[in-house]
């Protein structure tokens, strides 16, 4: 922890985290850039698509075998 942001499992230890934020521009700073780096490396566009190219190259290729099967329909 204490990379990206301040953890606290006590309400008195969430204070003191607090207060040392407040009082710490450079310590926010750092924090807020080191989250957002995180954030962009596990939840940016570039791994998004990678994992939506996954998805997609892992499904069946069915178009031939659709167009086949379809049965045309008249309508009057």
């Amino acid at each position: 922890h204490n990379e990206q942001l301040l953890v606290a499992d006590e309400p008195d230890a969430f204070a003191d985290a607090v207060v040392r934020l407040l009082g710490d521009p450079a310590l926010r700073a750092t924090l807020a850039e080191r989250a957002l780096a995180a954030v962009r490396a596990e939840h940016g566009w570039d791994r998004i698509g990678d994992a939506l190219r996954a998805v997609y190259t892992s499904l069946p290729d069915t178009r031939d075998r659709t167009l086949r099967t379809m049965t045309p329909v008249l309508v009057s």
